[in-house]
């Protein structure tokens, strides 16, 4: 009997060991948070994405492309462009201040969408627009740039991106490996989207991947 109440002794001792710990939260498990995966761009876009001003890029003219700052969102959809920086695109107004985007995809629908998505600056006038070459990394004016519609190469949203190319060998290059059309300059890409129906690759409708 005494050796058995020695053990329930401790056992009980113990017992209050472990309840003091956890009252103190020493014990207390550890969670991992969840963690988006590297390549999960799809986000939902803040109520009002407002273009940053003029002196985030210091030095630069309103006509000179920007580098595009790691948390700018999308005045758009919300994702970062920096993220897929081969499919970004921006605009700068002619007082310096900048929106990024994610493609060249999201910059026509702004633009056709000013009056909804831009009501503080849709007036004002523009300096430049610029989207990436899809192969080269670098800013091209959207004007002059050549797009490629409809190839099997995913953008940002998962959907077609519509990359763009600084010349039309890159962009036929690219089309004999990944399928599309030709399309030659931002006022086409714009009629073209604009004609396209309300899903992928159309400036009216995105195809989140979650």
């Amino acid at each position: 009997m005494v050796r058995r109440g020695g053990f329930v002794a401790r056992i009980g001792l113990f017992a209050l060991v472990i309840l003091t710990l956890f009252a103190a939260g020493r014990l207390v498990p550890s969670v991992t948070p969840a963690v988006p995966a590297a390549d999960d761009l799809c986000v939902v876009a803040p109520t009002r994405i407002e273009a940053l001003p003029a002196e985030a890029f210091p030095g630069l003219r309103p006509d000179q492309a920007r580098a595009i700052p790691a948390d700018a969102r999308c005045s758009v959809c919300g994702m970062y462009p920096a993220r897929s920086a081969r499919f970004a695109a921006q605009l700068i107004y002619d007082d310096g201040a900048t929106r990024f985007f994610d493609s060249p995809v999201d910059l026509v629908r702004f633009m056709r969408e000013r009056g909804q998505l831009d009501t503080a600056r849709q007036t004002q006038a523009l300096a430049a627009r610029f989207v990436t070459a899809f192969d080269q990394g670098r800013w091209l004016a959207f004007e002059d740039a050549v797009f490629v519609h409809g190839s099997d190469v995913a953008g940002p949203m998962r959907v077609d991106g519509v990359p763009a190319f600084a010349d039309l060998p890159s962009a036929r290059r690219f089309i004999r490996a990944h399928g599309g059309t030709l399309v030659r300059g931002g006022a086409e890409l714009t009629r073209r989207l604009s004609a396209a129906p309300t899903n992928a690759g159309s400036p009216s409708g995105h195809g989140h991947a979650h």
